[in-house]
């Protein structure tokens, strides 16, 4: 009862700390005494459920330009969130030791990421395109950073709740998507984003429609539900026209074979014939939407279609000569300048000739090309440090780690998909979120599957009683020297 009265006190005082910080920021944004009332919830409400303001500031890019959503006084909403966070950054670190304590437990994970924006920045020093590359730096460092410190100190349930905040994104867009159907559109959009944000971000929908919402239903009504709201992401993603959010979608839900026969070998006989009827069900509806593109009437479905027989046939299109010319120039720049690339940002220089915001379509081509073979191995230390998860759920975990863990890696390689043909550093911060989730999901694993293993058997006191390994340490006091 203390506790909760404590946890109470907490939240409140939390709440307390939010609103009096919102009235200050909202009058030095916007200049007005009323306006704050606006901009009080983005960060009342963000301190204390930090994941609806890391979705925000993940995907704030997509919508903030939309008159509908805009802030008044011309606040930026994408500073607005990351502001929040810094909040939860800090509340955190006063209230609880264990903040540290989580971080000096993600030592690796955070060495190898200090290393590569450190790499990053060092890129400043030698860049040609210095106003793109000063940009492109500051906002990765202060976003990219929030986007990954942040999961790492977070509770379990704030991981939960950040995915249904991103499945109630997307099915905005996704409707927002519908609603502008009959603007005669050749790529379907939704609010401020264009259409290759909508297919990305509906494709986060569907998965976590699928994998996630669709599982937690226990009644025939929640599961109807949750399936008729994937109907419209659905049909976002496909009518979009994105090519690569489609694609990476299928590989996603693809990569569900392998993991569930490595990591499901010890799951019981009822769980194996659920997810192998769940593989069917994929397999089913990948055939149905294949059906339905190419049977579908004129208009549902011709952006994807057209774009589809582009890269399928002899006839390349623009969008696809323009990424393998910029494939190529990245690979040759990386080779030039093997060790240290040629600065961050710089590739736009080769590219275009100009100090603008061009990137090569594909992460690792970016990174090899502007901070050479020392930055791309930086970054896939970040990755491979994740990566850790799976050895650690494989392992010591139970049948609810492994499927938080599948979750999470299907988004993550639906991110990677994605960073391989479109979009520049910044523009895949998503994906760095994601790999910050996965580890923490990694290593909460590992220390609940100590602490089981630690009541399963104890150790036998001085006077024969049942107590755990520190306890006993603490009774027997130091060793003798």
């Amino acid at each position: 009862m203390f506790t909760g009265a404590v946890d109470g006190l907490s939240t409140v005082l939390r709440v307390l700390v939010a609103t009096a910080v919102g009235c200050v920021a909202g009058v030095a944004a916007t200049g007005t005494t009323g306006a704050f009332l606006l901009v009080l919830p983005a960060i009342a409400v963000p301190l204390v459920w930090p994941c609806v303001s890391l979705a925000g500031m993940l995907t704030a890019g997509l919508y903030k330009a939309d008159p509908r959503v805009t802030v008044p006084g011309g606040f930026d909403l994408t500073l607005l969130f990351a502001l929040s966070l810094v909040l939860v950054l800090l509340v955190e670190v006063l209230k609880s030791r264990n903040v540290l304590r989580r971080l000096w437990q993600e030592r690796v994970f955070l060495a190898s990421w200090a290393i590569f924006l450190m790499i990053l920045s060092l890129g400043l020093t030698r860049t040609p395109s210095p106003e793109y590359g000063y940009a492109k730096a500051l906002h990765f460092v202060v976003i990219g950073g929030l986007a990954v410190l942040v999961p790492l100190i977070w509770e379990n349930r704030q991981t939960e709740l950040f995915y249904r905040v991103l499945f109630g994104l997307s099915l905005a867009m996704a409707l927002d998507a519908l609603s502008r159907m009959g603007e005669g559109r050749y790529h379907l959009t939704a609010f401020s984003s264009n259409y290759l944000g909508l297919a990305r971000q509906s494709g986060y929908g569907l998965l976590i429609g699928t994998l996630y919402l669709l599982p937690k239903q226990r009644t025939s009504m929640g599961r109807a539900l949750v399936m008729i709201l994937n109907v419209p992401l659905a049909f976002a993603l496909l009518a979009a026209g994105g090519r690569g959010p489609v694609v990476s979608c299928l590989i996603a839900l693809s990569y569900l074979f392998p993991y569930d026969a490595v990591l499901s070998r010890v799951a019981t006989g009822q769980l194996r014939i659920r997810r192998l009827a769940g593989a069917l069900l994929v397999l089913v509806l990948i055939g149905v939407l294949t059906v339905l593109i190419v049977v579908s009437p004129r208009g549902l479905f011709d952006v994807l279609r057209s774009r589809f027989s582009l890269a399928l046939g002899p006839d390349v299109g623009s969008s696809t000569l323009t990424r393998l010319d910029y494939w190529k120039l990245a690979s040759s720049l990386f080779i030039q300048n093997p060790v240290m690339g040629v600065g961050t940002g710089g590739f736009s220089r080769w590219a275009v000739g100009s100090d603008a915001h061009e990137y090569p379509h594909n992460l690792f081509l970016e990174i090899a090309s502007e901070l050479g073979i020392v930055g791309l191995a930086s970054f896939l230390m970040v990755i491979v440090s994740a990566l850790y998860a799976f050895r650690y759920v494989a392992s010591t975990g139970d049948e609810q780690s492994k499927e938080s863990v599948r979750l999470v890696s299907v988004l993550a390689l639906y991110a990677l998909v994605n960073a391989c043909v479109s979009g520049d550093l910044n523009d895949n911060r998503m994906l760095f979120a994601l790999l910050a989730i996965l580890k923490r999901t990694g290593t909460d694993t590992l220390h609940e599957a100590g602490a089981r293993s630690r009541r399963v058997n104890p150790i036998s006191g001085p006077q024969g009683e049942s107590v755990t390994r520190r306890e006993f340490q603490a009774k027997r006091g130091p060793r003798a020297s």
